[in-house]
């Protein structure tokens, strides 16, 4: 990764966003296995011994698919683990894993994340080599594929615009006026995951 000099929590929470999926790419599969991680993360790391009815984990993981969809399961782990060590301030449970306390927990955690995304998206397109001869959409999509079957993962930079150009270019994906760039990154991810489904295999081990 692109060096940042950022304190340890934010250089984790920038690896963790771009470590496997996010939320609103899950399975009805997924979906199930994020609810046996939560209540692994309510009983490991929070220490709550309080048993998650299928109500509650019903109400918390449509508070998760509805406000926090922009996460990635490595970022949830990521939130709970700097709660407890307590580098989210203090933030009390009261011996219940209720989607009020996962709320306050990933409220905090996003605001930090966002925060050092920002800064590192900054550093990393001034880091990029600006191109002296005329590169196609198409290079770029071809050069992301190679780059992807090589190292087994999705970058974490990338000309998404242009990728995403050439995907509606060849038809591969509907083109929608207005899309922001993390958008169009993100419906760029959706169409290497569908090609590469091993990714995503590895993205729910990570």
């Amino acid at each position: 990764m692109i060096s940042l000099n950022l304190i340890g929590s934010e250089q984790r929470a920038v690896e963790s966003s771009f470590t496997g999926k996010k939320l609103r790419y899950f399975s009805k599969e997924e979906s199930d296995q994020l609810c046996g991680h939560l209540r692994q993360i309510a009983h490991s790391v929070c220490g709550v011994q309080q048993p998650i009815t299928a109500v509650t984990m019903s109400y918390i993981t449509r508070m998760l698919f509805h406000y926090y969809n922009g996460l990635t399961l490595a970022d949830i782990t990521e939130a709970f683990e700097m709660r407890a060590a307590g580098e989210l301030g203090l933030i009390e449970h009261y011996g219940s894993f209720s989607a009020e306390f996962i709320g306050s927990v990933l409220k905090k955690y996003s605001a930090l994340r966002n925060a050092a995304l920002h800064r590192y998206k900054q550093k990393a397109e001034r880091a990029l080599p600006q191109p002296t001869n005329y590169v196609s959409n198409q290079q770029v999509y071809n050069s992301l594929i190679i780059w992807v079957k090589w190292q087994k993962k999705i970058p974490v930079i990338w000309l998404w615009d242009a990728a995403y150009q050439y995907l509606g270019e060849s038809e591969k994906v509907k083109v929608k006026e207005g899309l922001t760039y993390e958008q169009k990154q993100g419906l760029v991810i959706k169409h290497l995951l569908e090609m590469f489904p091993e990714l995503q295999t590895s993205s729910l081990q990570s």
